[in-house]
């Protein structure tokens, strides 16, 4: 089961990514008519809670946290934030791709 999970989160990585790396940045912090979000936010946001499930609830908070999720990142993206605070001017679409590698790693 431990195998089959970790290539799911593989693949939907993988796909992420994909659809990630297609979608012009200047598009990421625009929230579309009738939606409630932009990509920025959801980038940061499964960063967020990536972090959250997968290291956190798991071996609690180490030293290196403090990089890796700093306090202000987790409380812009965390459950509840408004996506509309998040634009170029509050974070680069490089700084969140950033974020999101070091969870990964």
């Amino acid at each position: 089961m431990r195998d089959a999970a970790a290539q799911q989160m593989t693949f939907a990585r993988q796909y992420l990514l994909e659809l990630v790396n297609a979608t012009p940045r200047a598009e990421w912090f625009r929230i579309p008519a009738g939606a409630v979000s932009n990509i920025a936010w959801q980038i940061g946001h499964l960063t967020v809670a990536q972090y959250g499930l997968m290291l956190f609830r798991q071996r609690g908070r180490t030293e290196i946290d403090a990089e890796l999720m700093p306090g202000p990142f987790r409380k812009r993206f965390a459950k509840g934030t408004d996506p509309r605070s998040i634009s170029a001017d509050t974070i680069s679409c490089d700084d969140l791709l950033a974020a999101m590698q070091r969870v990964h790693e």
